[in-house]
């Protein structure tokens, strides 16, 4: 399993649109084949900031999502929505288990195998 986190600081003035186009990519990549999970949050602290928590039973599954028209939509827009970001992390998962624990599943055996810090390029170059 593969699971990204990402976070971003959309633009004061881009809010509606920023909550829009992560609405659409929520709904579409949810459909996905392998697609476990697709999250775009909002900080209720900082109305600026979401953070996407994406999980994939694999890179077909990730690769699948990619291929989705809206991805390369939602990309190009981000020199015009964003202030700060992209960045995260992508996990590698070995091993999951229900939370809370239960009695079918044992405590204790979720692991990460890799944690890799990102920072996506933006197309202007910014941070």
């Amino acid at each position: 399993m593969i699971v990204y986190r990402v976070e971003v600081v959309v633009r004061p003035e881009q809010l509606p649109r920023a909550r829009a186009m992560f609405a659409a990519l929520v709904q579409q990549s949810r459909t996905v084949p392998g697609v476990r999970h697709f999250d775009i949050l909002q900080d209720p602290a900082d109305e600026r900031r979401f953070v996407s928590v994406e999980v994939f039973e694999d890179r077909t599954a990730v690769d699948r999502q990619g291929d989705l028209p809206l991805v390369d939509e939602v990309l190009a827009a981000f020199d015009e929505v964003l202030l700060e970001g992209p960045r995260g992390a992508i996990f590698r998962v070995s091993a999951t288990e229900p939370w809370p624990a239960t009695a079918t599943a044992p405590a204790g055996t979720a692991t990460f195998t890799r944690a890799t810090q990102v920072d996506y390029p933006r197309p202007d170059g910014g941070q």
